[in-house]
């Protein structure tokens, strides 16, 4: 089953190739950015997987939102 989109993803399709990452697995090394909607949402285990990977030097663009009108619901 597909997850819900973010509006964003409908702005980033127009001109980028936009593929869904699990946060429970590492991320491959072939990706050319993240980004991140709602980080605040992952767990712990989540959260140090997405700052390793930051750490790292990986290009990432964290998006929060403290009211998010748009979420997906069943994010």
């Amino acid at each position: 089953q597909q997850k819900p989109r973010w509006q964003i993803d409908d702005e980033l399709l127009l001109q980028y190739k936009v593929e869904n990452v699990d946060p429970d697995k590492d991320y491959n090394d072939d990706i050319d950015a993240l980004v991140v909607p709602q980080p605040s949402s992952l767990n712990p285990e989540q959260m140090d997987r997405l700052q390793r990977w930051i750490a790292a030097g990986h290009p990432t663009l964290l998006l929060e939102d403290p009211e998010p009108q748009s979420a997906p619901a069943d994010r």
